[in-house]
C-alpha cells in the first residue's frame, strides 16, 4: 500500500507537469495558433465545434464520411474565420454589436469588426484561465511534493526508530526537523560544538531531551559567519553582538549560574604529540596540559632530522631566526 501511494503521487506530479506545460505555452505565447485551439476546446466548445469539428460528406451511393474539419490548420481557419474566406463563414451585415451579445451568437453570423472583437476576448480569458490554471497547478505541486515527502519521511522514521545511535550535520537536523523531532530523542551529543554556532545548538535542543553533551575546543576556531561587522573579533562595536561566540564557548568561559561557573571536563593529558611538540601550546594555550609517559618513546620521524622545524618572526625588526 505505502508504495502504491507513492507511485500514485509521483504519477500525479507528472501528470501535473504536463498540464503546466500547456499552461506556460498559453501565457509565454498567446498568439501560436496551437494555443487558442487549446482553449475554445476547453471553455468554447460551441465556437470549437463551428471551427474545428467533424463535418460530414456525402457521396453518390448515400454513404457519409465524418473527417475532421482542418481547413488548413488552426491558424488558417482563424483566418478564413475572420476575412470571411471561406463561404460557411460571410456575413454581409456591418453590425458591431458590444461583446456581451456576441458571446451567445453564432460566431458565423458576425461581421469582421465583432470577429475581432471576439477573439481579442478569447485571448484575454484565455490568458486569465492560464493563470488560474497555473495558480491552482502551483498549489497541487507543493501539496503532492508535501504528501510525497511526508511518506518518504515514514519510512525513514521506523528505520530510525530501530536505530540506537543518528548521525546528523546541523543542515541535515535542519531540513529533516520534523522527522528527528518525532523521534524522542533523549540524549543530544554534539562534536566540535565550538564551531557550531549557537542558534543552531538551541535549535537542536528538543523537548524530549534529558541530557547534553558538548564536545569540543573553545579555545580555538570559532563558528564562521557571513558578516564580519557582527563578528565577536570585529573591533568596531562587534564584541556587542559576538554571533560567531557559540554556545559551547559560552558555558565554558562566560556563563555564570548561582555564582558558580557552568562544569565541563576539560583534557589535561594528550597522547597525540611529542612533547617537543605539545610544548609549543603548552606555554600558549593550555598551561595545564600534561604528556603521556608513552609520548617519550614516540620514535623519530623518517627521513628528518629533527622533530620540529620552523622561523620565529620578529616583526618590530623585520628579522628571522631559525629555530628547532
Amino acid at each position: 500500500m505505502e508504495r502504491h501511494e507513492i507511485g500514485k503521487t509521483l504519477h500525479r506530479l507528472k501528470d501535473i507537469g504536463e498540464e503546466m506545460d500547456g499552461v506556460r505555452v498559453q501565457l509565454l505565447n498567446p498568439d501560436r495558433p496551437s494555443s487558442l485551439k487549446r482553449y475554445l476546446e476547453d471553455h468554447q466548445p460551441r465556437a470549437y465545434d463551428i471551427l474545428f469539428g467533424f463535418e460530414e460528406d456525402s457521396d453518390s451511393e448515400g454513404f457519409t464520411t465524418v473527417k475532421r474539419n482542418t481547413r488548413g490548420g488552426g491558424h488558417a481557419v482563424i483566418e478564413n474565420w475572420i476575412r470571411h474566406k471561406d463561404p460557411v463563414y460571410r456575413y454581409s451585415a456591418k453590425t458591431n454589436r458590444p461583446i456581451n451579445e456576441l458571446l451567445g451568437l453564432d460566431i458565423r453570423q458576425m461581421s469582421y469588426e465583432e470577429k475581432l472583437k471576439l477573439r481579442q476576448y478569447w485571448l484575454d480569458d484565455m490568458r486569465t484561465v492560464a493563470s488560474s490554471e497555473l495558480l491552482r497547478g502551483v498549489n497541487e505541486h507543493m501539496e503532492c511534493r508535501a504528501h510525497l515527502s511526508k511518506q518518504y519521511q515514514e519510512k525513514e522514521r521506523r528505520c530510525l526508530l530501530a536505530s540506537k545511535v543518528i548521525g546528523v550535520t546541523t543542515t541535515g537536523f535542519a531540513s529533516r526537523s520534523e522527522l528527528i523531532r518525532s523521534l524522542t530523542a533523549k540524549v543530544l551529543m554534539c562534536e566540535e560544538a565550538a564551531e557550531v554556532l549557537e542558534a543552531h545548538i538551541l535549535s537542536a535542543l528538543l523537548p524530549t531531551l534529558e541530557q547534553t553533551i558538548l564536545i569540543g575546543d573553545h579555545q580555538q576556531l570559532r563558528p564562521q559567519i557571513m558578516n564580519h561587522d557582527f563578528s565577536v573579533e570585529n573591533p568596531r562595536g562587534g564584541a556587542k553582538y559576538g554571533l560567531n561566540t557559540s554556545l559551547f564557548e559560552r558555558t565554558a568561559e562566560h556563563e555564570r549560574y548561582g555564582g558558580r561557573k557552568f562544569p565541563i571536563a576539560e583534557l589535561e593529558t594528550q597522547r597525540r604529540m611529542h612533547p617537543s611538540i605539545s610544548a609549543l601550546i603548552r606555554n600558549t594555550l593550555y598551561p595545564k596540559l600534561q604528556d603521556h609517559s608513552y609520548m617519550l618513546k614516540n620514535p623519530p620521524v623518517p627521513g628528518l632530522a629533527k622533530r620540529l622545524f620552523g622561523w620565529i618572526i620578529d616583526i618590530s625588526k623585520q628579522e628571522q631566526t631559525k629555530w628547532n
